[in-house]
């Protein structure tokens, strides 16, 4: 939920990561597919559903649904 507030208030990566920071949340870093993932996307600029469909096709969790797996 909190990446999905990075992305509705359009931060950047240091923004990002102080807001999970605060939140009591590991800060992204580029160790797993899907961090690298969501860091190229917030350098990029994307939205939330774009970032959404790279992660899909890599068979990733979505943003808004980690740790729910669809059946």
């Amino acid at each position: 939920m909190i990446i999905g507030l990075c992305f509705a208030f359009e931060l950047n990566i240091v923004e990002s990561n102080l807001l999970l920071k605060t939140a009591g949340y590991n800060e992204l870093y580029p160790r797993k597919k899907d961090e690298i993932i969501i860091l190229k996307c917030i350098e990029k600029g994307n939205n939330v559903y774009e970032t959404n469909n790279i992660l899909k096709k890599y068979n990733l969790d979505e943003i808004g649904n980690l740790g729910i797996k669809k059946k």
